[in-house]
């Protein structure tokens, strides 16, 4: 066990300046690492940084120890530090207790909870009943080690060492005795179970507690926990993290000194029977409750905050409860000492409470509008105060518009409780009172809200009767319907995209709809404007519609072959096409090679219907045809195609062997013969393949030798490959067939 001595010195200003030395023993030494800090952010979410709030809580946890026992940061400011330090830390400081504080985060925003995590397998404590898991399966446990400075757990699989990355395998221990483990088990479901009476989610685990082979958590040599207080992702956990971390670091703090019995005597409650804040001279009882083995005493004091004066409400007595009446508005710092009956020390442990008081102020007791919202633009509204107050009182009113956050005054201060308010502008808006007592410098003592919301026309339709795209010259009805408190009236407007012009097709009337005929080809925006009738904006309300106006363009009535596909390579073939238009067209020809992509213009745009194809490439095509009006410079207007096949027909490959069967040894002759048939005489060329190596060896040129010797000298695996072409041809080879083959 260690004992060490901690002066905590507190300045009391009462009468004259007092100090005090307070004695307490440290039974256990408690390490408490927030994590991340420095260059490493931790998690960053909604522009919280995990660091930062590790650190936070990370102190309110030891400010809640303190008074019990000994505790130590790894980092009392934003530096970083490696996971290694932190472990050495701890285990050079010879800790009992090693805490990491961490918030938790996820690429998914839903995932939410707290989690403990702590380790059954320790690198620095030898067991012989470790084992792992990895990939689904169970392994007995060798050692860890670091190789190139990263950490690998090796294990044996039969016989033979393995290793995998720490990362990637956990290590397990079949009988966690040990009494570190047994430690760092219970406190983990404790704090888990403490932490979720907060109301957050356990995850990972019903418990919320895990055996993780986390670093700081296996190299530490004492008890060792990493707390994950919630998901900084998750908005409902970011809610409860930022507004409950003293409750969050009581928690947590609480079940360590219960753990190990550290809070001799334990406060349990500490409260007011009227929650803060009150006026002067109002009666407020104040209640402690301590717990302990012996019967304790309790002692009462008040700071006040804004002056530093202490004062002493009760000396020790047995009694729980005090009547507190403040004469004087602050802040003030409630504070309970409590020691067992007896006992010499100052005190044994301590609670404070935060206190606010205030001096009497005016009750706002009414702040309404003569008219309901929602109300419309330049609607006017009576807006009424009525406040009591011991002395006479002075209105201020304020207006904010929340759509901007601009905040206009309507009134300054005055007598009068009533001011009219005739909003401009539509939108959500927050009305304010402000209230003081006549004489009194402070921009005010109390203060009201009402919402309101000033509404501008909606436009609920605005539409078609026919889907776009249209011919032009084509009757267009166009719709437009829109809901007020007020009659409403209706602009439209036409903008041509492609030129920006801007064309008003009816001015402002009750009329709903419009007939629209463009007699222009283009792309257009349908624009109407909607405003309360008698207003004299240029509109309150807008609405857009899309429309695509076309000219009637040619349709292809036929695109065809006069011969069916398939056809033999250089055959005449006739492919025509036909279209019909109120303009004259013309017609331009494509062929595409679907095998190697290649477009060939066969011909460019004429009057032709049609032309003479002789392809010379056997292969799969596409015949393409494009149509436009003539005159038109688009690249076309329409388009239609066909598939086509183009066939070696007379050449084929009708047998290519070995006269000895695979494999053959190294330096065996081999006659490899290859048999074509064609209407015109053929040759033949032949190839190695050394697939070991990918090296490709021509072993023939072309030549009507219809069979090789092959002997090959090298063993390996081989692919025999004969090509063949019509003699006279140019082609790299017109077919061609594979033969494999093994040489030991």
């Amino acid at each position: 066990m260690k004992y060490k001595k901690i002066i905590i010195t507190y300045l009391f200003a009462f009468i004259s300046f007092l100090v005090i030395g307070i004695q307490v023993e440290a039974s256990k030494r408690i390490v408490i690492d927030p994590g991340h800090g420095g260059w490493d952010p931790g998690a960053v979410n909604y522009n919280v940084q995990e660091k930062d709030i590790n650190l936070e809580l990370s102190r309110l946890i030891k400010d809640r120890l303190d008074p019990f026992t000994e505790v130590i940061l790894t980092r009392n400011g934003d530096e970083y530090l490696s996971l290694e330090e932190r472990a050495d830390f701890a285990n050079v400081k010879n800790a009992d207790l090693f805490l990491s504080i961490h918030h938790d985060s996820n690429y998914y925003s839903s995932a939410q909870g707290i989690s403990t995590h702590f380790s059954s397998y320790r690198a620095n404590i030898q067991s012989d009943d470790y084992y792992v898991k990895y990939n689904g399966k169970t392994y007995d446990y060798l050692y860890e080690k670091k190789v190139n400075g990263e950490s690998y757990i090796f294990y044996s699989d039969n016989g033979k060492t393995k290793k995998a990355h720490v990362n990637n395998i956990i290590v397990y221990d079949k009988k966690p005795f040990h009494s570190v483990v047994q430690e760092s088990q219970q406190l983990s479901l404790d704090i888990a179970d403490a932490l979720a009476s907060l109301g957050f989610k356990k995850r990972y685990t019903s418990s919320g507690s895990k055996d993780h082979n986390l670093y700081v958590t296996r190299h530490t040599n004492m008890a060792s926990i990493l707390i994950e207080n919630g998901f900084t992702s998750n908005l409902e956990d970011l809610f409860k993290i930022k507004n409950n971390q003293e409750q969050m670091a009581l928690k947590i703090a609480n079940s360590i000194i219960n753990y190990y019995k550290l809070g001799t005597p334990v406060i349990t409650s500490f409260g007011a029977d009227k929650t803060s804040p009150q006026r002067v001279d109002e009666r407020i009882i104040v209640n402690a409750k301590a717990t302990s083995g012996e019967p304790v005493e309790y002692k009462f004091w008040q700071e006040n905050v804004d002056t530093g004066e202490w004062t002493l409400l009760q000396n020790y007595s047995s009694d729980t409860n005090i009547g507190w009446e403040p004469s004087v508005a602050g802040n003030y710092k409630l504070v309970v000492q409590v020691r067992e009956q007896g006992s010499t020390k100052s005190y044994q442990t301590y609670k404070s409470l935060h206190y606010v008081i205030e001096d009497p102020k005016p009750t706002i007791t009414k702040f309404e509008g003569d008219k309901a919202s929602p109300q419309s633009i330049n609607e006017r509204i009576i807006v009424n105060a009525k406040a009591t107050n011991e002395n006479p009182v002075e209105y201020k009113f304020w207006q904010k518009n929340l759509d901007t956050g601009e905040w206009t005054l309507i009134q300054n201060y005055s007598t009068d409780t009533n001011i009219g308010w005739e909003p401009t502008i539509a939108g959500n808006y927050q009305l304010v009172v402000h209230v003081r007592e006549q004489g009194s410098t402070t921009p005010y003592q109390s203060y009201k809200t009402l919402n309101y919301v000033i509404s501008k026309p909606n436009i609920t339709e605005f539409e078609a009767d026919k889907a776009s795209p249209q011919l032009i010259n084509e009757r267009i009805i166009v719709n437009a319907k829109a809901t007020s408190n007020n009659p409403v009236e209706y602009k439209f407007w036409q903008e041509n995209l492609d030129t920006g012009e801007w064309t008003l097709i009816q001015n402002y009337s009750t009329d709903t709809n419009i007939g629209w005929e463009p007699s222009v080809a283009g792309n257009y925006k349908l624009v109407v404007h909607v405003r309360e009738q008698g207003t004299t904006e240029p509109y309150q309300s807008y609405k857009t519609l899309n429309y695509v106006i076309e000219k009637p363009k040619p349709v292809i009535s036929s695109f065809k072959a006069d011969k069916a596909s398939p056809q033999p390579v250089n055959e005449r073939i006739m492919v025509s096409a036909q279209a019909t238009d109120s303009n004259p067209v013309e017609y331009k020809f494509w062929q595409e090679n679907l095998d190697t992509g290649e477009w060939t213009l066969i011909q460019n745009y004429s009057s032709d219907t049609n032309i003479e194809w002789n392809p010379s490439v056997a292969g799969n095509y596409k015949l393409v045809v494009h149509v436009r009006e003539q005159g038109s410079t688009e690249p076309y207007q329409v388009y239609s195609t066909i598939s086509y096949t183009v066939d070696n027909l007379e050449l084929s490959i009708t047998s290519f062997e070995a006269d000895k069967a695979s494999p053959q040894p190294v330096n065996e002759r081999i006659i490899v013969n290859a048999k074509a048939t064609s209407k015109n005489p053929v040759e033949y060329k032949f190839w190695q393949k050394n697939i070991d190596t990918g090296e490709w060896i021509l072993i023939q040129n072309y030549s009507s030798d219809t069979n090789i010797g092959w002997k090959p000298s090298v063993a390996g695996n081989y692919k025999l490959v004969v090509h063949v072409r019509e003699q006279g041809s140019t082609n790299a080879y017109q077919a061609y067939e594979v033969l494999t083959y093994k040489i030991n």
